[in-house]
């Protein structure tokens, strides 16, 4: 699971990710808990088949 950070800003277990940062997670790794102060916008690459209810979203 890769992330590009398009814009605004997001944190994920206290560390910020800015526009033009590049992310990636190795296998079945957890991570989160995620935030944002502005909202964001992302692109996520999945290269392994992905379980929907794998992932949860806060409002």
């Amino acid at each position: 699971e890769t992330f590009l950070f398009l814009d605004g800003d997001f944190e994920d277990a206290g560390i910020t990710y800015n526009p033009g940062t590049y992310f990636a997670c190795e296998p079945n790794t957890v991570h989160g808990p995620h935030s944002t102060r502005n909202g964001c916008r992302l692109l996520v690459f999945q290269t392994a088949a992905v379980d929907a209810t794998d992932f949860f979203l806060a409002e």
